[in-house]
């Protein structure tokens, strides 16, 4: 009898030790998910690196959602599949939309992109606000521009593709030959890469000419929503151009290009 009691104390007590370390890993997890933020992304850049265009190759968007008379200036894409389960601060993700002034986003907001100076319109001051701003976005370049001249402009200077094989695709967004209304001299290349499984972003620039024209441009990543007083958890903005100098302080003046073959890479 003095064993059976021995060994109920023993089984109590590996019982208590399991409920307590279920109840650490569980506040622990709590914690993670809570503290989830963009300032967990690590910022990486190289350069020298090769630029490989998908123009040649890459799908045209299918929809895009500004249908009046000047739609290569100022447009967002139709929600678009990304091809895979797409893990973006800490939400999964399966579609995308891509506006002409040089940004991607998550989110499930219809606005068309259009000449107004808001919400995923072309003022690029929008990727900080606190009220109806361009959120759970991806900005490798967001100014407003124009795609390049043509017949089918926007299906020739924005393309997508979906490349690899499951657990480990990629999906490549590229703006290509990109200018500004009213001024071809700009000649503007650059994608947004997107990995499954790891969750990495990858910004990649190859030409980047601003011709005669002065840019004033956002590079970064952002959350579902942006206080008064951005938090970093919620803005992650580029402070100086060609570094890895990121923080939640608003900088939507950039001026010096992106420099070509560099890469920015976001690690989660």
């Amino acid at each position: 009898m003095k064993y059976k009691v021995k060994k109920h104390r023993r089984l109590s007590k590996a019982i208590g030790l399991s409920l307590s370390s279920f109840l650490m890993l569980a506040f622990f997890g709590l914690s993670n998910v809570s503290g989830q933020g963009v300032d967990n992304y690590a910022v990486t850049r190289t350069t020298g690196n090769t630029y490989n265009s998908i123009i040649g190759t890459g799908n045209s968007f299918a929809a895009w959602r500004n249908t009046g008379s000047f739609i290569e200036d100022d447009n967002r894409s139709e929600a678009t599949d990304i091809g895979f389960d797409f893990w973006y601060n800490g939400t999964r993700y399966t579609q995308f939309s891509v506006s002409t002034n040089g940004f991607l986003d998550f989110s499930s907001s219809t606005d068309n992109g259009g000449p107004q100076c808001d919400d995923y319109g072309y003022c690029n001051s929008e990727f900080s606000v606190s009220d109806n701003g361009t959120y759970l976005a991806l900005a490798p370049f967001y100014d407003d521009m124009t795609t390049a001249g043509g017949v089918d402009p926007l299906g020739t200077s924005i393309k997508y593709e979906l490349s690899g094989t499951a657990p480990n695709r990629v999906l490549t967004v590229e703006w290509d030959g990109m200018a500004v209304y009213q001024n071809t001299t700009p000649d503007l290349n650059f994608q947004v890469k997107l990995f499954e499984t790891s969750g990495v972003i990858e910004y990649l620039y190859e030409t980047m000419d601003p011709g005669n024209f002065s840019f004033s441009y956002t590079v970064g990543i952002n959350a579902a929503s942006i206080n008064n007083n951005p938090r970093p958890e919620q803005l992650h903005t580029q402070q100086t151009e060609n570094t890895t100098d990121f923080s939640d302080a608003p900088e939507n003046n950039l001026s010096v290009m992106p420099e070509a073959n560099s890469k920015l890479t976001f690690t989660p």
